[in-house]
């Protein structure tokens, strides 16, 4: 035998030892996962109602148990939605750590271990610690912990699970493992009984619809009469919108629910009053038809905070709140740039509707009313993922009427945000695991809850409507929408990475299951000229100003060069 054919041996051998390895990983993986489930089944079920067991079982805990048990996978997966994991931390450092139990949207428990090492070692009992009465969001660390749990379950594929995340240097978090099927510490497992005992409570206080992730439904006579501010915490960006009693039901004055989408600040007690008005008018329409006789039509709600920014002749950003009041309908935001927060972007706030047509019209009154407070017509509006080097602008969707859950979460990601990735500029690749994540969402104080995973769409009126259609149709028909092609990794990698000739090979199908729902023909004239976007392969230019689109008075112009974030000193 000569040398080359020795070599090719070697080779081959070397190949097929490397099969076999990855053949026995993947049986001792699913033989851990099938033990640690059982075990995590009789720690929550045992011998409790059958109800419950079917619950546990339809959880997503089973199917994708095993990219939390190999360590490098796991490490992957969330490297690409933009998590910080073990593998960041400095070899050997002894740091704290905390264990936080999440279902779905739920904070189960948060337990704190004193000191772990970096290399998996466990030093210490873990203690419980008490959350914040208001709930997890109501403490800046514990908000911490547990967006960061949740975003990590959700990256993962998984319904529920146990995140082990250690405080690094300078406050940073880091993802050091989730385990899928949590029976310690004690009594954990019961814990997540309560919570799928909660779901199934949700079910039956909800008239027999389904509730995602157990969250109690809330429906629009709560909404209504809470007549709540629609907040944003810190984040992308914040802002404060009123959502309280979005609309009236059937039968109710389209005015009442126009009022009540009044945005204010807390400052504003005008704003207030009509929203406080709006919420009587509101509720007296449960008395005209109750919410048991409303369809999912009826009673989802659309709502959204979208942002552009101006920017000058040269490129540079030019801050909004030189024109823009903190709240309204054409409002500023703040951004975080070089560590110093500058109130740097225009965001509308429309007056949410259940109607996408409707919502869309609030969103062409909003933007006539920043175009006559933006009063310098040299200014260019430029929107899209991120139209000034780095700085990100949103497209957020709020939803009410609907309960939040991981399912609908994944409605929205793969029939939303997966076609809308087709059409974005490419410089929107560095805004999708920094803002853009996949499942990005927040409840709020409405009862509804805010999407947050797409960049600023205001870039085209025809991507509006199809977007604000879009969004109503995909909550309407949460449960028919079916497919899940990013729960592939390959897929949600193509999603991080921008690569979309992968992502297009979902476009055929997802082009059917859309056509094909009931809601389809209702707003065909807003999907049908999107759809054609899609087909053609058009990108949007964040570059561009966004006004001639609109049909806005001031002239198109196109910045060529890429713009810089440097803000003009102020003349007041």
């Amino acid at each position: 035998m000569n040398d080359d054919q020795q070599i090719h041996r070697a080779e081959v051998l070397t190949a097929k030892d490397e099969e076999v390895k990855v053949m026995i990983k993947k049986r001792l993986v699913d033989e851990k996962v099938t033990v640690r489930y059982q075990q995590w089944l009789e720690a929550t079920v045992g011998e409790q109602s059958e109800e419950l067991s079917k619950t546990a079982a339809s959880l997503h805990g089973w199917v994708y148990a095993e990219r939390a048990y190999d360590e490098q996978r796991c490490r992957r997966i969330l490297s690409w939605n933009g998590l910080m994991t073990d593998a960041d931390l400095p070899v050997g450092a002894m740091i704290p750590e905390y264990l936080v139990a999440v279902y779905q949207h739920s904070c189960i428990a948060v337990y704190h271990r004193s000191v772990s090492g970096s290399s998996g070692s466990l030093h210490g009992v873990p203690r419980e610690v008490p959350l914040p009465e208001g709930g997890p969001e109501a403490e800046r660390l514990t908000r911490r912990l547990y967006r960061t749990a949740v975003r990590a379950v959700y990256a993962l594929g998984l319904d529920y699970g146990l995140v082990r995340i250690a405080l690094a240097a300078r406050g940073k978090l880091a993802v050091c493992g989730v385990e899928p099927f949590p029976t310690m510490p004690l009594g954990v497992g019961e814990r997540y009984a309560t919570a799928m005992r909660t779901a199934i409570g949700g079910i039956e206080g909800n008239g027999g619809a389904r509730v995602d992730g157990g969250a109690a439904s809330t429906v629009d006579a709560r909404m209504a009469a809470a007549g709540a501010p629609h907040g944003r915490a810190a984040g992308e960006s914040t802002a404060a919108t009123s959502f309280g009693a979005a609309t009236a039901f059937a039968g109710a004055s389209a005015a009442a629910g126009d009022a009540a989408a009044t945005p204010r600040s807390s400052s504003s007690s005008g704003s207030a009053s009509a929203a406080s008005a709006a919420s009587a008018s509101a509720a007296s329409a449960v008395g005209v038809a109750s919410s048991t006789e409303l369809t999912d039509d009826d009673r989802i709600v659309v709502g959204l905070d979208v942002e552009f920014v101006l920017t000058d002749s040269r490129g540079a950003l030019v801050p909004a709140d030189r024109y823009l009041p903190r709240s309204g309908a054409a409002g500023h935001d703040a951004a975080i740039i070089d560590g110093r927060v500058i109130r740097a972007l225009a965001e509308l706030r429309p007056a949410p509707s259940a109607n996408p047509r409707q919502l869309f019209a609030h969103l062409q009154r909003a933007m006539r009313l920043a175009a006559s407070r933006i009063t310098d017509p040299a200014l260019a509006w430029r929107a899209g993922a991120s139209p000034v080097a780095g700085l990100y602008t949103g497209g957020h969707i709020h939803l009410s009427g609907v309960p939040l859950g991981f399912e609908l979460l994944r409605v929205l990601d793969n029939y939303l945000a997966l076609p809308l990735a087709l059409l974005e500029d490419r410089r929107a690749i560095a805004r999708r695991s920094v803002f853009g994540w996949l499942g990005h969402a927040r409840q709020k104080p409405h009862g509804g809850f805010e999407y947050r995973t797409p960049a600023s769409w205001l870039v085209s009126p025809i991507v509006s409507r199809g977007v604000l259609a879009l969004a109503k149709l995909c909550a309407v028909h949460r449960d028919t929408l079916r497919r899940r092609p990013l729960t592939q990794l390959r897929m949600q990698k193509a999603y991080y990475e921008g690569d979309d000739h992968t992502l297009r090979s979902f476009l055929t199908i997802w082009k059917q299951d859309i056509t094909n729902t009931p809601s389809y023909m209702t707003y065909a004239a807003e999907l049908e000229p999107l759809i054609r976007l899609l087909d053609e392969g058009w990108r949007w230019d964040e570059y561009t100003d966004i006004r001639e689109a609109w049909g806005l008075s001031h002239p198109i112009r196109k910045i060529a060069t890429p713009a810089r974030i440097r803000v003009p000193t102020s003349s007041n």
